[in-house]
């Protein structure tokens, strides 16, 4: 494993371990004990912000972020391998962002997964797109945020604010990671 390489093996091990323990004895226990709730969180459970973004409620909602993970980490990490923990801060601060939004668009419904972190390396992966290779789509993101959006907002039970969020905290990260170091720019 080199150095550029080991957060995303390690937020997908620490995902997968969660849903297993989802799945096991007590496992209805550690979701609501874990999952993003604004009156818990309101009441001083802070961790929640944090581990929500490892549960998942069914193998294919964790199927789906790991391998989204996996897609957008090998650019984007092994791209910010020359600092090792820029990628580690874009994607806590994504799942964070993604906490945030879910608060602001469902404070009192209960929200779990890692996709608003995974939407937050789509909107880096965007700009670093933009900024180094000169192409909104040069790795194909546009289409995937564009089919993704769309079942946010058409489907009920998917946190459009934790989506949204990490969206938006993910696209800023990766404008001020890619647009200052961009050819052209002083």
């Amino acid at each position: 494993m080199s150095r550029g390489n080991w957060f995303h093996r390690a937020a997908i091990t620490a995902c997968v371990a969660a849903f297993m323990l989802q799945n096991g004895p007590g496992g209805a226990r550690i979701t609501s004990r874990f999952a993003l709730y604004g009156p818990a969180v309101a009441e001083g459970e802070w961790w929640r912000l944090f581990t929500s973004g490892f549960l998942h409620g069914s193998l294919l909602h964790l199927g789906f972020n790991m391998l989204m993970l996996y897609f957008f980490a090998r650019v984007l990490e092994l791209r910010l391998a020359s600092s090792p923990w820029q990628f580690p801060l874009l994607y806590v601060a994504s799942l964070l962002g993604g906490s945030l939004g879910a608060l602001l668009l469902g404070y009192s419904v209960p929200a779990i997964g890692a996709s608003g972190a995974v939407f937050g390396l789509g909107g880096a992966m965007l700009l670093r797109d933009r900024f180094e290779l000169g192409d909104w789509n040069a790795s194909g993101t546009v289409p995937w945020i564009a089919i993704n959006l769309v079942f946010t907002l058409a489907m009920p039970g998917i946190s459009k604010g934790g989506h949204l969020g990490g969206l938006a905290v993910g696209a800023a990260f990766g404008w001020l990671l890619f647009a200052r170091s961009s050819p052209g720019r002083d």
